[in-house]
């Protein structure tokens, strides 16, 4: 829904804005650029399972999300070479650079299968701004200063990528 909105105004990048999460015992910290693609890692599939299950808002079973999940992966192995990872690698690239020199901790840049990001006729890219279980984060995350340095960051991206 939020990526057609995109396609039929034609919009140059698209930009989905998380806060991370991770259970009991588990502990992370740090601003996390995600692409759509096949996943970099376990753990970039885990937390892709785990935001699809949100998204889906209950219309979906826990197995029913999964299943879609397991689905998009047989895409995006097809579809590999499509330019539109190329261009949002690129982008990544762009808002890591400048998430990075305005001295904002970028845990990594990763790939994953999200739902929010399928369909994009542009460059894509899902940002998790931090992780809310994470006290010390969470904290900051509530600043309105280090907002407006997460904005200005995350929008000198966009420019700089546009440019």
């Amino acid at each position: 829904e939020r990526t057609e909105m995109a396609n039929r105004y034609n919009a140059s990048v698209f930009v989905s804005l998380h806060c991370n999460a991770l259970p009991a015992g588990r502990q992370a910290k740090g601003f996390e650029i995600y692409i759509m693609a096949l996943p970099t890692d376990k753990d970039a599939l885990q937390l892709a399972i785990l935001e699809n299950r949100e998204l889906e808002d209950g219309g979906l079973s826990v197995e029913a999300a999964d299943k879609k999940t397991r689905t998009l992966l047989q895409i995006l192995g097809d579809m590999e070479q499509n330019a539109k990872i190329v261009e949002s690698t690129s982008f990544a690239e762009v808002l890591h650079r400048c998430t990075s020199s305005k001295g904002i901790s970028v845990r990594r840049v990763a790939q994953a299968p999200f739902f929010v990001l399928r369909g994009a006729a542009m460059p894509a890219v899902l940002l998790e701004m931090g992780y809310i279980t994470n006290s010390s984060e969470a904290k900051l995350l509530s600043n309105s200063s280090y907002q407006q340095k997460l904005a200005s960051a995350i929008a000198d991206g966009i420019e700089s990528y546009l440019r």
